[in-house]
């Protein structure tokens, strides 16, 4: 999976139309299924669900943004990123402080927790037996939300 440079101008512009629909900008990703390019929005809103209408409401809107340089290579896919979602960049963790994550370290080894804090390094994570653990980011391999009550 390839995520897209959050300091291109497309990707500020794509932003931008998002928010001025009232909606955020979770990640956009290159991916490539089943010999098929895809070029994935994912969105999500701070105080709603995100619907299929919303969705094609975004994806009407960036589509003029994307004509000349990606449509023509991509399919172009709009979507909620889920109640589980992955956590990909600094902010995707900072969005989801006192929820519930896993996260898989490159040793296979898998924590799943509280998150309580995020660092410029690492994220601390309050596991079921009530223990602060400390992951540093380089460790990750993956992470993302947990959808329970509790841990």
């Amino acid at each position: 999976m390839k995520h897209m440079n959050s300091n291109s101008t497309i990707n500020t512009q794509i932003s931008q139309k998002i928010k001025d629909l009232g909606f955020l900008l979770y990640c956009i990703e290159n991916v490539t299924e089943n010999h098929e390019n895809i070029f994935r929005v994912n969105i999500y809103s701070d105080n709603k669900a995100i619907t299929l209408k919303d969705c094609t409401i975004v994806h009407k809107a960036i589509y003029p943004l994307l004509e000349d340089n990606i449509a023509n290579k991509y399919t172009i896919q709009v979507g909620s990123v889920g109640i589980e979602r992955p956590l990909l960049e600094l902010r995707h963790y900072e969005l989801v402080i006192n929820q519930n994550i896993q996260v898989r370290i490159k040793d296979a080894k898998k924590v799943i927790g509280e998150l309580k804090e995020v660092l410029e390094d690492k994220i601390k994570v309050l596991n079921k037996n009530n223990e602060l653990i400390d992951i540093n980011f380089s460790d990750i391999h993956k992470a993302k939300t947990l959808f329970v009550d509790k841990i």
